[in-house]
């Protein structure tokens, strides 16, 4: 199962990922929102520890990119990580933002209205199958390869259908 790692930098961060968290796994994607609150963190568990095996863990991440993501060490931190083990990242920018300066430039942001986050979603979807395509192309281990992309297509076109 793909498995998806989400940071945010302050309340509306945490409420839109743990949003975007519900309907990636409606959706059959693993997601795991980086909140000390998720119910995903079992009690007594070493919390910095537990989101770093989360972290490196996953096939892709997803910050939410409003104001507080900039001034958020903890968020900072976990970007710094994902980009120094290579894991791939997708931005999810509130319109009127930026992404942290070590994201930018990465890949295409998908921009969100604040007023309503989750329609953007579909869009967002489309774009974790297709950078997964890509890395999967990319990538030099050959079991991960395919020729068209078409499994990870395949279940966007099943996901449109259900809209």
């Amino acid at each position: 199962m793909l498995q998806i790692f989400i940071c945010f930098g302050g309340r509306e961060g945490e409420n839109i990922g743990s949003r975007l968290r519900d309907f990636l796994r409606v959706e059959g994607i693993g997601a795991f929102l980086a909140s000390p609150k998720s119910p995903d963190v079992p009690a007594g568990t070493d919390y910095k520890q537990f989101i770093e095996e989360k972290l490196l863990s996953s096939h892709l991440m997803i910050p939410i990119c409003d104001s507080a993501i900039h001034k958020s060490q903890p968020a900072r931190s976990e970007i710094v990580k994902a980009v120094q083990n290579n894991i791939p990242i997708i931005a999810f920018v509130r319109n009127n933002c930026r992404a942290p300066k070590e994201i930018r430039n990465r890949w295409v942001p998908y921009r969100f209205d604040p007023a309503y986050p989750e329609s953007a979603f579909p869009q967002l979807l489309l774009g974790i199958y297709r950078r997964i395509d890509w890395e999967r192309e990319q990538s030099e281990d050959l079991s991960l390869r395919y020729p068209t992309g078409l499994p990870l297509f395949r279940e966007y076109q099943k996901f449109l259908q259900r809209r």
